[in-house]
């Protein structure tokens, strides 16, 4: 007997991994955060600590401009 909507999508939301999830519903990144900004804004210090970092001076760009 096939799983109920609700069962299914738990099982689903304990299965899936978020990247293949994301390409199976056809949605991007930029859609999640459209749909979910008022929750990126709760943690916005954390996203900004992971995320915000200057990439060029990483990845040692930045010493080769100079010289």
């Amino acid at each position: 007997m096939p799983l109920l909507n609700d069962q299914f999508l738990q099982r689903l939301s304990e299965m899936a991994d978020p990247v293949l999830l994301c390409d199976l519903l056809g949605i991007t990144s930029e859609d999640i955060i459209e749909r979910f900004e008022d929750i990126l804004e709760e943690r916005m210090d954390y996203l900004r600590e992971v995320f915000d970092i200057d990439l060029e001076e990483e990845l040692g760009f930045e010493e080769e401009y100079e010289q």
